[in-house]
C-alpha cells in the first residue's frame, strides 16, 4: 500500500492513545474534552494517525511551495550548503537523524522531550515526547532532502531545511500544532502557527510554554 506524503497524517492521535485513551477521541484535529480522563498517567502507545483535515492539507500544500528557508537560501549562494538524502529517524520534535548526521530543523522549535504541557482540566502530559512521535510518523521510512547550512555546532549538531516529497517537514509539525515558528531566527512558519493556534491543534489544545520559556523557567529551577 502505498504511503500517504508526509502531512497528510495528525500526531493529535498520539494523545489519544495514551493510556486511558481510546480512538475516535479526536475530531478535526481536536482533541475532545472525553480524552482527558486518562491523561494523567502521560503514558503513550503508538497509533495510527488520521488523515488531517481538507483545510489543513491546503495549508500545507501552499506550504510545500516554499523555498528552503533564507538562512539555507544564503548559504547555498555562498557556496557553504551540504545536501543529504535518505531515510531519517526523529530524535526530538525538532531533531531527526539522517545518516548518522543529527539535523536540527531550522525555522522551528519543539517542545524538549519531558517537558510537559497542560489539558482538560490541568492534566500534564510529556508534549516534547508527543511532538517527537508526530516527526517519526512524518518520516516513517520516507526519502526525504535536508539542506545543511553553517558549520556543525561543537556537539556535531547541524542545522537545516528538510523535505518529504517537495513538502517542508518543519511546516507539517507547525501546523500540527506540535512546534513553534522560531520567530528570533525566521518568520518563514509564523502563518502556519498562526492556523494552528486558530484550530487549538497539537498542544494549542491546552496551555504550552514555549521551549525557551520552558529551559529558562526549569534551569532557574535547577539551581
Amino acid at each position: 500500500m502505498a504511503k500517504d506524503a508526509p502531512g497528510a497524517r495528525c500526531g493529535l492521535d498520539i494523545i489519544g492513545r495514551m493510556l486511558g485513551g481510546t480512538p475516535g477521541r479526536i475530531k478535526d484535529g481536536n482533541l475532545n474534552p472525553a480524552l482527558t480522563a486518562g491523561m494523567a498517567s502521560g503514558i503513550m502507545r503508538r497509533a495510527p494517525i488520521p488523515p488531517i483535515p481538507a483545510a489543513l492539507a491546503a495549508v500545507l500544500a501552499a506550504a510545500s511551495a516554499l523555498p528552503p528557508p533564507a538562512v539555507a537560501a544564503e548559504a547555498r549562494k555562498a557556496g557553504s550548503t551540504q545536501t543529504m538524502n535518505g531515510t531519517a529517524s526523529a530524535l526530538e520534535g525538532d531533531v531527526l537523524s539522517l545518516n548518522g548526521t543529527r539535523i536540527r530543523l531550522s525555522g522551528i522549535d519543539a517542545p524538549d522531550l519531558g517537558q510537559t504541557c497542560n489539558i482538560g482540566g490541568g492534566r500534564e502530559y510529556d508534549c516534547g515526547e508527543v511532538a517527537r512521535r508526530t516527526l517519526a510518523a512524518i518520516l516513517d521510512g520516507r526519502q526525504i532532502e535536508c539542506i545543511l547550512s553553517g558549520p556543525a555546532a561543537s556537539d556535531g549538531m547541524r542545522s537545516g531545511s528538510c523535505r518529504s516529497e517537495g513538502k517542508s517537514i518543519a511546516g507539517a509539525m507547525v501546523v500540527r500544532g506540535w512546534a513553534f515558528a522560531a520567530i528570533k531566527l525566521s518568520h518563514e512558519f509564523v502563518a502556519l502557527q498562526a492556523t494552528a493556534q486558530s484550530r487549538k491543534a497539537g498542544m494549542w489544545a491546552g496551555r504550552v510554554d514555549a521551549p525557551w520559556v520552558w529551559r529558562s523557567l526549569k534551569l532557574q529551577k535547577d539551581q
